[in-house]
């Protein structure tokens, strides 16, 4: 009979990571059947979606509580699903505070549970790791640094890499991507990420706005490429150029975040999966991060790591300049988004860095994952 894998994503780089995942365990087992939460990148993958992820794509601590109801109905009809007909393995990839709870269940009743990219228990809410024990029975890490974390607290782990690590170039082909983007390769590119959730466009597109026409002022040849994850967003930054800065030209690029990134000789990014992502495509960046007053409050006093940019936080440095919060304002960005276009060697400390972790990152995650899954099926 065939082996069958229920997979819940909770965002894009988590249904990105599923998609991996599922390729490969299909490629040695092609009979193998995954089915649950996810987006269209494991749809593609040829999985069979029972829900959309749209429902868990929520963030901060506000966001959540609005959603609540929907995310408790999926929950529950989802653990009624797994029981009735209990597969070989449950898999949650990220999305913890949806993820943990149902592999708890799952656990207690006899399913076996992988939990796939730590939560940032390191950083805040340390107290989740006696949860996260009793919850899984192997938890895949991505960084590093978790998997000594986990081993103190006795938690059955297995450092596997950065999926995504093992499939960008280490030098990305810069010239190639501006001529795909129809953009002169002598052309300076700035992408402009400002985020894959409403409230994190609500909060960054104005002041992005602002700062990319301060330094557009400076740099009549500048092109400005925003990469979307969906085309509503189009829409919403339109609305806000045509309030602050009607002139500014914007060039959108759908769903295609890693040719943004590739053309781009440096960039303004919001706090998130895609500065990690710059930093592999070797992109020099300046990261920004807005929530409302409330989230700011509740998180200054959870969050307990110095820096909130993967970048930084992997070279426990500060490589590359954040601005959070009320010191995220457009003259800021500007001002260091033009520092580092004018000097050279700053861009050069920072892809240095880079380089460095991209190699440490680069394990062959997705095969040594697979493996890991397989093994825990077997018994």
């Amino acid at each position: 009979m065939a082996r069958r894998i229920v997979v819940v994503a909770g965002e894009p780089s988590g249904d990105r990571l599923g998609a991996m995942l599922a390729t490969e365990l299909q490629k040695r087992d092609p009979e193998i059947e995954i089915e649950g939460v996810f987006g269209a990148e494991m749809i593609a993958a040829g999985c069979v979606q029972l829900a959309s992820m749209d429902t868990l794509a929520v963030m901060g601590f506000i966001d959540p509580i609005k959603s609540l109801p929907a995310i408790l109905r999926l929950r529950s009809w989802l653990i009624r699903y797994i029981l009735d007909d209990p597969p070989d393995l449950f898999i949650g990839i990220d999305a913890p505070d949806f993820n943990l709870g149902v592999e708890q269940i799952l656990r207690s009743k006899g399913i076996t549970t992988v939990h796939y990219v730590s939560p940032t228990v390191w950083a805040w809410r340390e107290g989740r790791v006696k949860k996260i024990k009793r919850a899984v029975d192997l938890i895949l890490t991505v960084f590093p640094f978790e998997e000594e974390f986990y081993k103190r607290h006795q938690v059955p782990v297995s450092y596997v890499g950065h999926p995504t690590a093992d499939i960008i170039p280490m030098i990305p082909d810069k010239q190639a991507a501006k001529r795909e983007l129809g953009i002169d390769v002598a052309d300076p590119v700035m992408a402009v990420l400002p985020g894959s959730r409403n409230g994190e466009m609500k909060h960054m597109v104005p002041v992005y706005l602002e700062a990319l026409a301060k330094c557009k002022a400076q740099h009549p040849e500048l092109k400005l490429v925003v990469a979307l994850v969906q085309p509503a967003y189009k829409y919403f930054i339109e609305h806000w150029r045509n309030k602050i800065a009607p002139d500014l030209q914007l060039q959108y690029v759908l769903k295609d975040s890693y040719l943004v990134m590739r053309a781009a000789d440096c960039a303004l990014v919001t706090s998130g999966t895609a500065t990690l992502e710059l930093l592999l495509h070797k992109t020099p960046m300046v990261v920004a991060y807005r929530t409302n007053w409330l989230n700011y409050q509740i998180g200054k006093l959870l969050i307990k790591v110095r820096y909130i940019s993967l970048p930084n936080i992997l070279a426990n440095d500060s490589i590359v300049p954040e601005f959070i919060q009320k010191d995220a304002t457009a003259d800021a960005l500007a001002e260091s988004l033009l520092s580092l276009l004018a000097s050279a060697d700053k861009q050069q400390l920072q892809t240095d860095k880079f380089i460095s972790i991209h190699k440490e990152l680069q394990q062959g995650a997705t095969n040594m994952a697979a493996t890991q899954v397989l093994q825990l099926m077997e018994g």
